[in-house]
């Protein structure tokens, strides 16, 4: 399986685990109804669960697919980060768009400082 592949499924990977969870977390209620009604979650409700996480996750991972096509591997995971951010905002109410933005500088910053360290290491060794 050559790279773009993996990536793609890793992508997909996520962005289905984290709508699932927020899925089920608004769902939750309604699951807990139907167990206590009939002792066990109904095919249908299953159905349209797995529905909505398969169609949310792909919508939200078209334009990081779309990166990982053009070998743009980093940024697409961060592009990733912050539409799962932004859709956890609107579906359910959790603000952490802003922290994700935040942290996605600051690992920027941390490469950036990792590079010119690296040249340094190398140039105080050839000398």
């Amino acid at each position: 399986m050559n790279t773009k592949k993996k990536h793609a499924l890793t992508l997909m990977g996520i962005s289905i685990t984290v709508v699932g969870a927020i899925q089920l977390l608004l769902y939750e209620a309604m699951i807990i109804i139907e167990q206590a009604r009939s002792g066990s979650i109904p095919y249908q409700l299953s159905a349209e669960i797995l529905f909505v996480v398969l169609i949310q996750a792909l919508i939200i991972a078209v334009i990081p697919l779309l990166l990982v096509v053009r070998n743009k591997i980093m940024a697409s995971y961060i592009v990733l980060a912050v539409f799962l951010s932004i859709y956890a905002q609107f579906i359910a109410g959790i603000n952490i768009a802003g922290a994700v933005i935040f942290m996605m500088v600051f690992l920027v910053l941390i490469v950036y400082a990792l590079k010119k360290a690296s040249f340094a290491i190398r140039y105080f060794r050839s000398k």
